[in-house]
Protein backbone atom coordinates (compact mmCIF):
# COMPACT_ATOMS: atom_id res chain seq x y z
CA UNK A 1 0.00 0.00 0.00
CA UNK A 2 1.39 3.62 -0.90
CA UNK A 3 2.20 5.39 2.19
CA UNK A 4 0.18 8.44 2.39
CA UNK A 5 1.80 11.94 3.72
CA UNK A 6 -0.23 13.04 6.31
CA UNK A 7 0.00 16.40 7.76
CA UNK A 8 -0.66 16.85 11.46
CA UNK A 9 -1.34 20.44 12.09
CA UNK A 10 -1.02 22.00 15.86
CA UNK A 11 -2.07 25.26 16.87
CA UNK A 12 -0.01 26.44 19.57
CA UNK A 13 -0.54 28.98 22.10
CA UNK A 14 0.53 29.36 25.71
CA UNK A 15 1.02 25.68 26.63
CA UNK A 16 4.67 25.08 27.85
CA UNK A 17 3.06 22.62 30.80
CA UNK A 18 1.67 20.73 27.60
CA UNK A 19 3.51 20.88 24.83
CA UNK A 20 6.41 18.59 24.62
CA UNK A 21 4.09 16.09 25.63
CA UNK A 22 1.67 16.45 22.35
CA UNK A 23 5.60 16.81 20.24
CA UNK A 24 6.54 13.70 21.30
CA UNK A 25 3.54 11.94 21.16
CA UNK A 26 3.73 12.87 17.27
CA UNK A 27 6.78 12.26 16.75
CA UNK A 28 6.31 8.61 17.93
CA UNK A 29 4.00 7.58 15.91
CA UNK A 30 4.35 4.10 13.96
CA UNK A 31 3.03 5.45 10.68
CA UNK A 32 6.50 7.47 10.08
CA UNK A 33 5.37 9.59 6.58
CA UNK A 34 4.31 12.96 8.61
CA UNK A 35 4.78 15.95 9.01
CA UNK A 36 4.11 17.81 11.67
CA UNK A 37 3.26 21.69 11.42
CA UNK A 38 3.28 23.61 14.51
CA UNK A 39 2.02 27.07 14.47
CA UNK A 40 2.43 29.75 17.29
CA UNK A 41 -0.33 31.97 17.34
CA UNK A 42 1.87 35.00 19.28
CA UNK A 43 2.67 32.47 22.78
CA UNK A 44 3.48 34.75 25.77
CA UNK A 45 5.21 32.29 27.43
CA UNK A 46 7.88 29.03 26.20
CA UNK A 47 5.82 27.32 23.57
CA UNK A 48 7.29 28.85 20.73
CA UNK A 49 10.74 28.16 21.65
CA UNK A 50 10.05 24.35 22.64
CA UNK A 51 8.85 24.08 19.27
CA UNK A 52 11.65 25.37 18.05
CA UNK A 53 13.53 23.24 19.94
CA UNK A 54 11.91 20.02 18.46
CA UNK A 55 12.27 21.61 15.19
CA UNK A 56 15.95 21.18 15.47
CA UNK A 57 15.56 17.29 16.74
CA UNK A 58 13.57 15.78 13.99
CA UNK A 59 13.42 17.37 10.41
CA UNK A 60 9.49 16.26 9.81
CA UNK A 61 8.72 19.10 12.28
CA UNK A 62 7.98 22.69 10.65
CA UNK A 63 7.42 25.67 13.05
CA UNK A 64 5.73 28.89 11.82
CA UNK A 65 5.29 31.67 13.91
CA UNK A 66 2.70 34.59 13.82
CA UNK A 67 0.77 37.17 15.87
CA UNK A 68 -2.09 36.49 17.90
CA UNK A 69 -5.35 36.10 16.00
CA UNK A 70 -6.97 33.00 17.22
CA UNK A 71 -7.19 29.44 16.80
CA UNK A 72 -8.92 29.23 13.53
CA UNK A 73 -6.61 31.17 12.01
CA UNK A 74 -3.86 29.26 13.02
CA UNK A 75 -5.09 26.10 12.02
CA UNK A 76 -5.73 28.16 8.32
CA UNK A 77 -2.19 28.99 8.36
CA UNK A 78 -1.19 25.29 9.29
CA UNK A 79 -2.92 23.66 6.20
CA UNK A 80 -1.65 26.84 3.48
CA UNK A 81 1.79 25.39 4.94
CA UNK A 82 1.08 21.91 4.63
CA UNK A 83 1.79 19.32 1.54
CA UNK A 84 0.03 15.97 2.80
CA UNK A 85 -2.33 14.46 1.33
CA UNK A 86 -4.31 13.58 4.36
CA UNK A 87 -4.77 16.26 7.51
CA UNK A 88 -4.89 15.79 10.90
CA UNK A 89 -5.50 18.29 13.79
CA UNK A 90 -4.22 18.02 17.28
CA UNK A 91 -4.78 20.57 20.15
CA UNK A 92 -1.50 21.50 21.46
CA UNK A 93 -2.43 20.69 24.96
CA UNK A 94 -3.54 17.10 23.69
CA UNK A 95 -1.69 14.05 23.02
CA UNK A 96 -2.46 10.79 21.03
CA UNK A 97 -1.51 7.14 20.64
CA UNK A 98 1.29 6.35 19.34
CA UNK A 99 -0.27 4.46 16.99
CA UNK A 100 -2.69 7.01 16.01
CA UNK A 101 -2.14 7.72 12.66
CA UNK A 102 -2.05 4.13 11.22
CA UNK A 103 -5.03 3.35 12.84
CA UNK A 104 -6.67 6.64 10.92
CA UNK A 105 -4.98 6.55 7.77
CA UNK A 106 -5.81 2.80 7.31
CA UNK A 107 -9.32 3.06 7.98
CA UNK A 108 -9.44 6.02 5.37
CA UNK A 109 -8.10 3.92 2.88
CA UNK A 110 -9.53 0.41 3.33
CA UNK A 111 -13.14 1.83 3.64
CA UNK A 112 -12.34 4.53 0.51
CA UNK A 113 -13.76 7.51 2.71
CA UNK A 114 -13.44 10.87 3.22
CA UNK A 115 -12.97 11.18 7.34
CA UNK A 116 -12.36 8.98 9.74
CA UNK A 117 -13.05 9.62 13.14
CA UNK A 118 -12.40 8.10 16.80
CA UNK A 119 -13.19 7.99 20.29
CA UNK A 120 -11.16 9.92 23.14
CA UNK A 121 -9.86 9.75 26.54
CA UNK A 122 -10.70 12.72 28.52
CA UNK A 123 -7.97 13.50 30.80
CA UNK A 124 -10.18 16.11 32.41
CA UNK A 125 -12.11 13.10 34.11
CA UNK A 126 -9.18 11.08 35.47
CA UNK A 127 -8.28 9.51 32.01
CA UNK A 128 -11.77 8.36 31.19
CA UNK A 129 -12.74 7.27 27.77
CA UNK A 130 -15.63 8.90 26.21
CA UNK A 131 -17.18 6.53 24.18
CA UNK A 132 -19.05 7.90 21.98
CA UNK A 133 -18.74 5.28 19.21
CA UNK A 134 -19.55 1.75 20.00
CA UNK A 135 -18.96 0.21 16.81
CA UNK A 136 -17.59 0.90 13.38
CA UNK A 137 -20.15 2.18 11.04
CA UNK A 138 -20.31 4.31 7.71
CA UNK A 139 -22.72 7.23 7.96
CA UNK A 140 -23.32 7.64 4.31
CA UNK A 141 -25.65 10.55 4.27
CA UNK A 142 -26.33 14.09 5.41
CA UNK A 143 -28.99 12.66 7.68
CA UNK A 144 -27.35 9.78 9.51
CA UNK A 145 -24.79 12.68 10.23
CA UNK A 146 -27.07 15.10 11.37
CA UNK A 147 -28.83 12.04 13.40
CA UNK A 148 -25.28 11.70 14.83
CA UNK A 149 -25.27 14.62 16.29
CA UNK A 150 -28.82 14.67 17.85
CA UNK A 151 -27.76 10.77 19.62
CA UNK A 152 -25.20 12.82 21.88
CA UNK A 153 -22.40 11.74 19.64
CA UNK A 154 -21.00 15.57 20.82
CA UNK A 155 -17.45 14.58 19.78
CA UNK A 156 -17.99 13.94 15.96
CA UNK A 157 -18.20 17.95 16.02
CA UNK A 158 -14.83 18.88 16.93
CA UNK A 159 -12.07 19.05 14.39
CA UNK A 160 -9.69 16.81 16.38
CA UNK A 161 -10.08 13.05 16.56
CA UNK A 162 -10.21 12.51 12.59
CA UNK A 163 -8.22 12.80 9.75
CA UNK A 164 -9.52 14.21 6.76
CA UNK A 165 -8.80 14.11 2.64
CA UNK A 166 -7.30 17.04 1.93
CA UNK A 167 -9.53 17.94 -0.99
CA UNK A 168 -12.52 17.76 1.91
CA UNK A 169 -10.92 20.27 4.30
CA UNK A 170 -9.49 22.59 1.39
CA UNK A 171 -12.84 23.49 0.68
CA UNK A 172 -14.37 24.46 4.46
CA UNK A 173 -14.01 27.99 5.28
CA UNK A 174 -12.11 28.48 8.83
CA UNK A 175 -15.00 31.03 9.89
CA UNK A 176 -13.95 33.66 12.27
CA UNK A 177 -15.98 32.49 15.50
CA UNK A 178 -13.60 32.32 19.05
CA UNK A 179 -15.75 29.77 19.98
CA UNK A 180 -18.03 26.79 18.02
CA UNK A 181 -15.78 26.66 15.13
CA UNK A 182 -15.14 23.49 15.55
CA UNK A 183 -18.80 22.51 15.40
CA UNK A 184 -19.48 25.18 12.32
CA UNK A 185 -16.73 23.38 10.62
CA UNK A 186 -17.71 20.35 10.94
CA UNK A 187 -21.47 20.37 10.05
CA UNK A 188 -19.94 21.71 6.59
CA UNK A 189 -17.70 18.63 6.31
CA UNK A 190 -20.37 16.67 6.91
CA UNK A 191 -22.60 18.26 4.56
CA UNK A 192 -20.10 18.50 1.64
CA UNK A 193 -18.35 14.31 2.39
CA UNK A 194 -19.45 11.43 1.14
CA UNK A 195 -18.96 9.09 3.41
CA UNK A 196 -17.35 9.40 6.83
CA UNK A 197 -16.91 6.30 8.88
CA UNK A 198 -16.68 6.04 12.87
CA UNK A 199 -14.56 3.62 14.60
CA UNK A 200 -14.10 2.41 18.24
CA UNK A 201 -10.39 3.20 18.74
CA UNK A 202 -9.61 5.30 21.48
CA UNK A 203 -6.58 7.48 19.99
CA UNK A 204 -7.14 10.48 21.07
CA UNK A 205 -6.38 11.94 24.34
CA UNK A 206 -8.18 15.62 24.84
CA UNK A 207 -7.51 18.01 27.68
CA UNK A 208 -9.40 20.72 29.36
CA UNK A 209 -7.37 23.78 30.30
CA UNK A 210 -8.61 25.64 32.95
CA UNK A 211 -7.12 28.86 31.37
CA UNK A 212 -8.77 27.70 27.89
CA UNK A 213 -10.50 30.33 25.96
CA UNK A 214 -13.35 28.66 26.83
CA UNK A 215 -13.06 28.77 30.55
CA UNK A 216 -12.26 32.25 30.19
CA UNK A 217 -15.13 33.30 27.87
CA UNK A 218 -18.08 35.55 28.63
CA UNK A 219 -21.17 33.79 28.18
CA UNK A 220 -22.71 36.13 25.64
CA UNK A 221 -19.56 36.13 23.41
CA UNK A 222 -19.94 31.75 23.21
CA UNK A 223 -24.05 32.56 22.91
CA UNK A 224 -23.45 34.55 19.87
CA UNK A 225 -21.09 32.26 17.89
CA UNK A 226 -23.24 29.69 18.89
CA UNK A 227 -25.89 30.94 17.47
CA UNK A 228 -24.15 31.54 14.25
CA UNK A 229 -23.94 27.68 14.20
CA UNK A 230 -27.14 26.75 15.10
CA UNK A 231 -27.91 28.93 12.57
CA UNK A 232 -26.73 27.03 10.15
CA UNK A 233 -27.71 23.28 11.61
CA UNK A 234 -30.81 24.90 11.49
CA UNK A 235 -30.33 25.48 7.95
CA UNK A 236 -28.81 21.88 7.21
CA UNK A 237 -32.16 20.27 9.28
CA UNK A 238 -34.74 22.12 7.01
CA UNK A 239 -33.18 20.49 4.11
CA UNK A 240 -34.18 16.90 5.82
CA UNK A 241 -37.17 16.68 7.75
CA UNK A 242 -39.23 18.57 10.06
CA UNK A 243 -38.43 16.48 13.08
CA UNK A 244 -34.81 17.61 13.02
CA UNK A 245 -35.83 21.58 12.29
CA UNK A 246 -38.17 21.51 15.12
CA UNK A 247 -34.95 19.84 17.58
CA UNK A 248 -32.76 23.02 15.89
CA UNK A 249 -35.21 25.42 16.53
CA UNK A 250 -35.65 24.59 20.09
CA UNK A 251 -31.43 24.79 20.49
CA UNK A 252 -32.16 28.02 19.02
CA UNK A 253 -34.87 29.40 22.00
CA UNK A 254 -32.88 27.84 24.94
CA UNK A 255 -29.49 29.47 23.26
CA UNK A 256 -30.96 32.65 23.31
CA UNK A 257 -32.84 32.27 26.61
CA UNK A 258 -29.50 31.67 27.53
CA UNK A 259 -27.82 34.65 26.10
CA UNK A 260 -30.31 37.02 27.73
CA UNK A 261 -29.72 35.18 30.94
CA UNK A 262 -25.93 35.75 31.16
CA UNK A 263 -26.60 39.12 30.84
CA UNK A 264 -29.07 39.87 32.93
CA UNK A 265 -26.95 37.70 35.89
CA UNK A 266 -24.37 40.44 34.86
CA UNK A 267 -26.31 43.52 34.85
CA UNK A 268 -25.13 44.54 31.68
CA UNK A 269 -27.75 43.31 29.46
CA UNK A 270 -29.13 47.00 28.38
CA UNK A 271 -26.04 47.68 26.66
CA UNK A 272 -24.42 43.96 25.88
CA UNK A 273 -27.45 42.32 23.78
CA UNK A 274 -30.11 43.32 20.61
CA UNK A 275 -32.53 40.66 21.02
CA UNK A 276 -33.15 41.43 17.32
CA UNK A 277 -29.82 39.75 16.28
CA UNK A 278 -30.75 36.79 18.05
CA UNK A 279 -34.14 36.47 16.01
CA UNK A 280 -32.94 37.23 13.00
CA UNK A 281 -31.19 33.44 12.79
CA UNK A 282 -34.76 32.08 13.67
CA UNK A 283 -36.09 29.76 10.97
CA UNK A 284 -39.99 31.77 9.39
CA UNK A 285 -41.82 28.85 10.09
CA UNK A 286 -41.63 29.86 14.32
CA UNK A 287 -43.40 33.74 15.06
CA UNK A 288 -41.41 36.56 16.21
CA UNK A 289 -44.45 36.80 18.44
CA UNK A 290 -44.22 33.11 19.94
CA UNK A 291 -40.50 33.57 20.54
CA UNK A 292 -40.55 36.33 22.04
CA UNK A 293 -43.32 35.46 24.49
CA UNK A 294 -41.66 32.26 25.38
CA UNK A 295 -38.30 34.53 26.61
CA UNK A 296 -40.82 36.36 28.79
CA UNK A 297 -42.34 33.80 30.86
CA UNK A 298 -39.03 32.36 31.30
CA UNK A 299 -37.06 35.60 31.88
CA UNK A 300 -39.71 37.37 34.23
CA UNK A 301 -39.33 34.41 36.33
CA UNK A 302 -35.70 34.89 36.90
CA UNK A 303 -35.44 39.35 37.05
CA UNK A 304 -38.53 40.77 37.08
CA UNK A 305 -35.90 44.24 36.37
CA UNK A 306 -36.18 43.70 32.96
CA UNK A 307 -39.75 43.22 32.42
CA UNK A 308 -40.50 46.38 31.12
CA UNK A 309 -38.04 45.61 28.75
CA UNK A 310 -39.53 42.34 27.66
CA UNK A 311 -42.35 44.24 26.86
CA UNK A 312 -40.91 46.54 24.78
CA UNK A 313 -39.55 43.69 22.71
CA UNK A 314 -43.32 41.92 22.61
CA UNK A 315 -44.38 44.74 21.28
CA UNK A 316 -41.57 45.39 18.49
CA UNK A 317 -42.71 44.27 15.39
Amino acid sequence: MKKYLVSIIVPVYNVERYIEQCIKSLCSQTYDNIEIVLVDDGSSDNSGFICDDYSRKDSRIKVIHKKNEGVSKARKKGLEKSIGEYIAFVDSDDYVENNYIEELINRIINKNVDVVCCNCIDEGIGGQPNICILKEEILENLEEKIQNYYNGMRFAYVIWGKLFKREIIEKIEFYNQRYTEDTHMMLKVFEISKDVVLIPYRGYHYRAQEGSAMAKAKLIDVYRDTLITIKYLNILCYKLDIKYYNKANKRMLDTIYGAVLSNCERNDWQKEINISDYLEYMPKKISVAEIKKILLIKMYRINKNITSWIIRLIKRK
